[in-house]
């Protein structure tokens, strides 16, 4: 019995031995896999230094593309209140580019400023009404960046309109009565003035509206083809990967810090140094993303490089040096590795729309 009971106590004791061994492996598993966890959050929510890319963007830039002259002429012919209306609508105006100085976003607005006159004969059997309306407007859209997308409009188009109404004339459609018809048109009209002002108006903004979103769309879209500023950001931060953005905009200029959305980086209080001639289109990319093929090519202090090795370090980049009417430059700033972009320039007939419709 006694050999029998000690043969039990070693195998429990075995058993427990192993079971011990197992729950202290699995204790140091479940601490290591924290401790990493607890390393890698950190590494997220330590401060990275500065955005590795930030972009720098001038107003003319941005003008160039939004500047149009506009001299329009519409049709008109519908039905309003029972009367029906045949005239025509003329458009003038200019579109141009406002920076909105920010110190969060990257913010721009495309402006349409202008005047719309139209002139109008009103057929009501038997009474005629010749009038026209000048309207006075201001149209509004906000752009900002995305790193992904380029240009992206925010939020709704913003109409802005004040619109007069002025009786001409009146007249009859036949001889009989013709007095008494063109003095009841005139009563009736001017007692109705109010109700047919406001409807201009509303017609007025829905016109300008859907004309002014068409507009700002094909030239956001023109900008973006043109500017390609998202290829660049694509080249230097991986595609796949979601960004962050820390935006200042200005009177004169936009600067943009890009990064990985993973990260954290320090707030882009101070920005890179401005040079004495800046380029409308610059890309500051910090020294500590370039690969060592490229850092391998730059010296250790100098700011302009030679033609010759500005041809290497694009073609280490991947970055095609020719341009259709623009040359790249690569320059070398205080850490920084700055590109100054191309930027195609606009042909004379493409700022102005004349068109009779």
């Amino acid at each position: 019995n006694e050999v029998a009971r000690g043969g039990g106590d070693f195998m429990l004791s075995r058993l427990l031995t192993v079971f011990t061994r197992r729950r202290i492996l699995v204790a140091l598993l479940v601490i290591v896999s924290l401790c990493v966890l607890a390393a890698y959050r950190g590494y997220l929510r330590a401060e990275h230094g500065t955005y590795p890319l930030v972009l720098r963007i001038d107003a003319a830039i941005l003008n160039e593309f939004t500047k149009k002259t506009v001299d329009e002429r519409r049709p008109l012919d519908e039905v309003i209140y029972g009367t029906h209306a045949v005239g025509q609508t003329h458009i003038t105006g200019t579109v141009s580019s406002v920076l909105r100085p920010n110190t969060t976003e990257a913010l721009f607005a495309i402006v349409f400023q202008g005047q719309a006159v139209t002139k109008t004969t009103g057929m009501h059997e038997p009474a005629v009404v010749y009038s026209h309306s000048v309207c006075d407007f201001a149209c509004t859209r906000h752009v900002t960046f995305d790193p992904r997308a380029g240009f992206v409009p925010v939020g709704e188009i913003e109409v802005v309109t004040n619109t007069r109404l002025i009786y001409d004339g009146f007249a009859a459609t036949q001889q009989f009565g013709h007095r008494i018809i063109e003095r009841v048109a005139e009563r009736r009209a001017l007692a109705d003035v109010e109700q047919f002002r406001r409807r201009a108006d509303l017609d007025n903004q829905r016109g300008l509206r859907a004309g002014f979103e068409q507009c700002s769309t094909e030239q956001l879209a023109e900008a973006n083809r043109r500017i390609d500023i998202v290829r660049v950001v694509n080249r230097f931060l991986d595609r796949a990967s979601p960004l962050q953005l820390c935006a200042k905009s200005s009177d004169d200029c936009v600067h943009i810090g890009v990064g990985y959305d993973a990260l954290k980086y320090a707030e882009m209080l101070e920005l890179p140094s401005q040079r004495q001639q800046a380029a409308p289109l610059e890309v500051w990319v910090s020294l500590a993303i370039l690969g060592a093929p490229v850092t391998a090519l730059l010296p250790e202090s100098r700011t302009l490089l030679p033609e010759s090795l500005q041809a290497k370090i694009l073609e280490k980049l991947s970055i095609p040096t020719a341009a259709p009417d623009a040359s790249l430059h690569v320059g070398l700033e205080n850490g920084w590795l700055v590109l100054e972009l191309p930027v195609p320039k606009l042909r004379a007939a493409e700022n102005s729309v004349t068109a009779a419709r």
